[in-house]
């Protein structure tokens, strides 16, 4: 058992949880975001413990990059927010984001709960795809000493997710995030949450369009005591089982 595990008693779930409903208590609406990955896994299988009416201020928001993510992961995600957060899906908004314009059209519908799920092309020079965007920049992690920041050292999340998700909320002033970050992902990671407040980890971020007010509920966990959760509630990724990876980015160049 680790040391976080024998701190909480063997309820880190239990921890996971109260975490998230003290923080959606405080707002009508907050964005989940779902990858189809282990850590998004463990957030949606946390928030099936939370009351109903603090469930249906969810919205999920799913990234599909087109010609990068594989359709094994479209459907896992779908599957485990069917089985843990079925409210999600009485309100599914699928954009096809090849125009910028879509994705603000879709943020005046925008109600909880639902499901967001964005099919997201190049924000940048729309309508190219993963593949487009790799041949026109190159690999990623060739780009990385060139970089002005560490954000644009993946063009791939720069141009395929973060941009996106800043104009879908880009009317909402403060906006409410729950993200699957863990300090134990990356050195970058835990030096951008070490001072966080663990009895509610949050950090606000400045952006172009607004403020982010996000809270990381698995910042001390480690990878393996979120597999242990998944494994001890029988929450089974077959992409993992298949392939070891969630495959919402098969291919990736900083692995």
């Amino acid at each position: 058992m680790s040391l976080m595990n024998w701190i909480y008693g063997g309820k880190l779930l239990d921890m996971v949880a109260d975490r998230m409903k003290r923080f959606i208590e405080r707002y009508d609406m907050v964005y989940l975001f779902a990858s189809g990955g282990k850590d998004s896994a463990l957030l949606l299988l946390a928030s099936s413990y939370l009351p109903e009416g603090l469930r249906k201020r969810i919205v999920v928001v799913y990234t599909e990059i087109v010609e990068n993510t594989h359709p094994m992961n479209v459907e896992q995600t779908y599957a485990l927010v069917q089985r843990l957060l079925p409210e999600a899906l009485e309100r599914v908004e699928r954009v096809d984001a090849a125009r910028q314009s879509m994705v603000r059209v879709a943020s005046y519908r925008v109600q909880a709960p639902g499901l967001i799920h964005i099919r997201a092309y190049n924000h940048d020079y729309p309508g190219r795809t993963f593949l487009d965007t790799m041949e026109m920049l190159g690999v990623g992690c060739v780009r990385a000493s060139y970089a002005r920041n560490p954000m644009e050292k993946r063009w791939c999340m720069l141009l395929f997710k973060y941009k996106w998700w800043t104009e879908l909320r880009a009317f909402k002033g403060i906006r409410p995030l729950i993200v699957g970050v863990k300090a134990s992902d990356s050195v970058g990671r835990e030096r951008r949450w070490k001072d966080v407040d663990l009895r509610m980890p949050v950090k606000t971020f400045d952006t172009p369009t607004g403020q982010d007010v996000a809270l990381a509920p698995l910042i001390d966990l480690t990878s393996q005591e979120v597999a242990m959760l998944l494994k001890q509630h029988n929450v089974a990724l077959k992409t993992y089982e298949l392939y070891g990876d969630s495959l919402n980015c098969v291919f990736c160049p900083f692995r």
